[in-house]
C-alpha cells in the first residue's frame, strides 16, 4: 500500500477484487462483486485508520448494493436499506489493553512532571521518551529480578533465595515479577502489583547488593514515594479492572454480542470513582465488577497488601 490511510486501504482492496475479475473473466459473473456484497462484518484492531477504512468500505459496498439491486433499492424503506447495507464492525477487545496501558503511562507521567520540577532519574542511560519514572521502575525491576531478564546485571537466583522464606509464608512458590519482552498484554498493570508488594524487599536486598548501573537505578526510583504510588494505582487496576476484562474476553461462554454490557459495567465504574471520596472505596478494594472473582481477590496476598493502608496513599489519590 502507498500509505496505511483508510483511503489508501480501499484501494489496495479494489485492486485485489479487479484482479480477481481479470483472472474469472471468462465466467459470466463478476466474482469481485459477489465477494463484496457477502462481506457481513468486519474484525480489526482499534486504530483510527481502521475504523475510517470501515466506513469507506461500507459506503463503497451500498453503491455496489445500489447497483445491484437497481429500482428495488428504491422501493425499500431506509430501516430495509440499512439492515441490507450496513456493515457490522467488531474490535479486537484484548487491544483494549494495550491502550490502558498507553493511557496509564501517560496519565502517570502527567501526575509525576507536577509533583517534581524535575521527574528524579539516577541514570539518563535508563531514560525511554515518553515513559514515566513508574515505568521506568518497573522495566528495570523486570530487568533485574525476573527470570531471564537481564543475564548480565539481573540479580534473579539471589534475590528469589532472599524472599524464598517471605514468598513462602505468603503461599508462593516462585518469583512473580516477570519479563516485559514477551509479555504484551496486561503486563504493565500485573507487574506493577507484584513489583509493589516486593517493594521493601526490593528495598532491603538493594541496600547490601547495589553493584551494577541497573540495581542503583532502581535502588534510587524504589525509595521515590510517587514512583510507588504508581505501581499500587496500577496494581489495583490489574485486580480490579484488566484481569476482569480479560478473563470476559477470553470467556467462550460469553457472546460477542453480550460483550456491551460489561464494558457499559466498566465504564459507570470508572466514571462512578472520580471524586476523591469514591476513589479512597476504590483504593481500599471496595468498587468491584461483578464479573470480578470476589473469591480469588479475598485469597491473593498481593491483593490484601495492595488495599492496606500506606503511608503515601495521598500521592494514589490526585485530581489535576
Amino acid at each position: 500500500m502507498v500509505t496505511k490511510s483508510g483511503q489508501d486501504t480501499l484501494e489496495t482492496l479494489k485492486s485485489i477484487l479487479s484482479d480477481i475479475d481479470h483472472v474469472s473473466q471468462f465466467s459470466e459473473n463478476v466474482v469481485s462483486k459477489t465477494i463484496l456484497l457477502n462481506i457481513m462484518s468486519t474484525i480489526s484492531d482499534r486504530a483510527a485508520t481502521q475504523q475510517k477504512f470501515n466506513n469507506l468500505l461500507e459506503e463503497y459496498r451500498k453503491i455496489m448494493i445500489m447497483e445491484n439491486l437497481g429500482e428495488a433499492w428504491f422501493e425499500m424503506t431506509e430501516d430495509e436499506q440499512m439492515s441490507i447495507s450496513k456493515l457490522n464492525n467488531f474490535f479486537c477487545g484484548l487491544h483494549a489493553l494495550v491502550h490502558m496501558a498507553e493511557a496509564a503511562n501517560s496519565c502517570i507521567k502527567v501526575v509525576e512532571e507536577a509533583s517534581f520540577e524535575s521527574v528524579p532519574i539516577f541514570d539518563p542511560g535508563f531514560k525511554v521518551p515518553n515513559e514515566s519514572g513508574t515505568t521506568r521502575l518497573l522495566r528495570t525491576c523486570s530487568k533485574a529480578f525476573s527470570m531471564g531478564g537481564d543475564e548480565k546485571s539481573g540479580v534473579y537466583g539471589s534475590f528469589f533465595v532472599f524472599v524464598k522464606d517471605f514468598l513462602k509464608a505468603h503461599k508462593m512458590q516462585s518469583l512473580p515479577i516477570q519479563r516485559f519482552k514477551g509479555n504484551r498484554f496486561n503486563i504493565l498493570f500485573s507487574n506493577a502489583a507484584n513489583v509493589f508488594f516486593l517493594h521493601e524487599k526490593i528495598n532491603e536486598y538493594l541496600s547490601s547488593e547495589c553493584s551494577n548501573r541497573l540495581l542503583k537505578s532502581i535502588f534510587h526510583d524504589i525509595k521515590i514515594p510517587c514512583f510507588v504510588a504508581g505501581l499500587k494505582a496500577l496494581g489495583l487496576l490489574s485486580f480490579l479492572l484488566t484481569v476482569p476484562l480479560w478473563c470476559f474476553i477470553e470467556d467462550k461462554d460469553v457472546h460477542i454480542l453480550d460483550s456491551p454490557k460489561y464494558y457499559s459495567e466498566i465504564i459507570s465504574m470508572l466514571e462512578s470513582v472520580c471524586d476523591i471520596e469514591s476513589l479512597q472505596k476504590f483504593i481500599e478494594g471496595k468498587v468491584t465488577l461483578s464479573f470480578c472473582n470476589k473469591e480469588a481477590l479475598v485469597a491473593d496476598s498481593i491483593f490484601n497488601k495492595l488495599i492496606e493502608p500506606w503511608e503515601h496513599d495521598d500521592k494514589d489519590c490526585v485530581h489535576l
